[in-house]
């Protein structure tokens, strides 16, 4: 499983990386960029019940974004092949085809894990839905 860093900025000096962030043009006063944002083309699984009302391919807008290599459910979303559009990240190649969000049920328990979230700051229009749709699938 791939685990971004913490959301936000984080101070280069603790890790030793003021200098490299420096010469690398991507400091603000002594902070570095740590996790990904922006927005990332998404495949959608149309038998999923996140997915119900959603086109088979989506543009989300998510801030921090976990990519799993695998999942212990039924994949409902996927980060597409040349996923990343727009904003920042480290590893723009680093999502593709990976999970961001899976659901499984064992017995009467339902479980939705989401690599991202989709109500973020509340003006995340498109993955509103999805919580949705998750609140429904395990009620």
């Amino acid at each position: 499983m791939k685990v971004n860093e913490a959301i936000g900025r984080v101070p280069a000096k603790a890790y030793g990386q003021e200098e490299k962030t420096k010469e690398a043009g991507n400091t603000t006063d002594h902070y570095m960029f740590s996790a990904s944002n922006g927005s990332f083309r998404m495949c959608l699984e149309q038998d999923s019940p996140l997915c119900k009302g959603y086109n088979r391919e989506e543009v989300l807008y998510l801030a921090a974004p976990v990519a799993f290599e695998s999942a212990g459910g039924d994949v409902a979303v996927k980060f597409a092949e040349n996923s990343f559009i727009n904003g920042f990240s480290k590893d723009k190649s680093g999502f593709n085809g990976k999970i961001a969000a899976f659901h499984h049920t064992e017995g009467k328990n339902k479980t939705v894990v989401f690599g991202f979230d989709p109500v973020f700051r509340g003006y995340t229009d498109v993955s509103f839905d999805m919580l949705f749709n998750a609140v429904s699938y395990v009620i």
